[in-house]
């Protein structure tokens, strides 16, 4: 299994510009097979555009789903 991690910066519309650390484990069997992991400290402006994106994304599927 290898490991790597570091920052990686992203923009978009909704949220602006992120800057999310960010993990990888590759397995060590099969290298095509990888857990990448996105995070942001609390309180910083990734971490806030982050919570606007899953809000986002909660209302997307929302309005999606079919009425009962």
């Amino acid at each position: 299994m290898s490991y790597s991690a570091g920052p990686r910066r992203v923009a978009g519309p909704l949220a602006g510009e992120l800057a999310p650390d960010w993990d990888t484990l590759t397995a060590g069997t099969d290298p095509d097979q990888q857990l990448v992991i996105r995070t942001a400290e609390v309180g910083t402006p990734t971490h806030d555009g982050l919570r606007i994106l899953a809000s986002w994304a909660a209302d997307q599927h929302l309005s999606a789903s079919p009425a009962d």
